[in-house]
């Protein structure tokens, strides 16, 4: 079989004509230098994001980040795939009970620039984790996303009836958010980066048939909705 070419890099947007935020982003997964990312991202006038945290570790570097650079916001959790292997010896340290793993989440979930607890949620799909694990952790983060008063932003894959009960049971904060991924293989494995935002904000007013500085203007006003007032 003769091997698939890699895909094409997505040439860099043009500037949006307003202000626009990337809600969802793992910028430690980006083999680029941070400052040179956010660079590229202002170029194209998403001049804020919020990057993700998936378990102790990548949540402590997120919330790290956020307090370095400006336009930086941290989400803090242990992803539903995780939760198994939260547990578990590292190298750097021996294992670590659920509930002291749960206090740090729930003590980065206090900082001023943490505006939402996440990834966190179920995943059905892959089996990394037993579901009655993945449950048991992701009521806890509703707790603390509930505790600290930030949004819940959640992993719901091939588990939307189980998440939705839930939610309904233990009682969801005021904010909640759906991430999820529907695109097909042909998206898929290609370099991504906040400053494709633009990309798809241009995509949606054209099928919204909307002004794209009228929707930048909303998506930047449904963003301090949910995860407070952007400061400097």
């Amino acid at each position: 079989m003769t091997p698939e070419a890699p895909a094409r890099p997505v040439p860099p947007p043009d500037p949006l004509p307003a202000e626009a935020f990337d809600s969802h982003c793992h910028l430690d997964l980006i083999e680029r230098p941070v400052p040179e990312i956010l660079a590229d991202a202002r170029a194209a006038r998403i001049t804020r994001v919020v990057t993700i945290g998936v378990d102790l570790p990548t949540s402590r570097w997120a919330a790290d980040c956020a307090g370095a650079h400006a336009g930086v916001y941290a989400a803090v959790a242990v992803h539903p795939n995780e939760t198994a292997r939260a547990t578990e010896p590292a190298a750097d340290r021996g294992a670590v009970d659920r509930d002291t793993v749960l206090a740090e989440i729930g003590s980065l979930a206090a900082l001023p620039q943490v505006r939402a607890i996440g990834e966190t949620g179920l995943d059905y799909y892959r089996d990394w984790a037993p579901p009655a694990v993945q449950r048991d952790w992701f009521r806890a983060h509703i707790e603390i996303a509930r505790q600290a008063g930030k949004a819940l932003m959640i992993h719901d894959r091939d588990a939307h009836e189980d998440v939705l009960r839930i939610l309904d049971a233990d009682g969801p904060p005021e904010h909640v958010i759906f991430h999820c991924f529907s695109g097909d293989a042909a998206y898929r494995g290609r370099p991504n980066a906040p400053a494709m935002v633009a990309h798809t904000l241009r995509a949606i007013a054209e099928v919204k048939h909307v002004d794209l500085a009228e929707l930048c203007a909303a998506v930047t006003a449904t963003g301090e909705r949910v995860f407070g007032p952007w400061t400097p």
